[in-house]
């Protein structure tokens, strides 16, 4: 379960992630539109959950505008509201730990850009 996890996780805000800050080692990473007024986290909301073998690649892959692999997520990248700020969350995981972390995560959070959900008649 997300409980039982003790890794930890690290962010980098959008604009100003470049993946040379972000290993290339297998993991799992969630997108989030965060809301803030006078610097103050009014809001913090998980838009897309992924995983991969090469974080800094996949996430590179989300920052590169010309992309549009998931025209949902571009267009919220793109069209958020003016006080949204985005930032992107790691974990660095095993190979055969990602799969399940991403489904638990998808699960738990619900984001709107993800096509495939997980729920009670989908179980892991």
């Amino acid at each position: 379960m997300l409980a039982e996890r003790t890794r930890h996780w690290r962010s980098v805000r959008v604009p100003g992630a470049t993946p040379s800050r972000i290993p290339a080692l297998p993991g799992v990473y969630v997108i989030a539109d965060v809301l803030e007024v006078a610097s103050l986290r009014l809001r913090v909301e998980p838009i897309y959950v992924g995983k991969t073998y090469s974080l800094r690649r996949r996430i590179g892959e989300h920052l590169d505008p010309w992309r549009t692999h998931n025209a949902s997520l571009s267009r919220r990248l793109t069209a958020g509201p003016k006080n949204s700020k985005f930032e992107l969350w790691f974990q660095v995981l095993e190979r055969n730990e990602i799969s399940k972390a991403e489904k638990e995560l998808i699960k738990a959070l619900q984001p709107e850009a993800n096509i495939i959900r997980y729920g009670e008649n989908n179980d892991l």
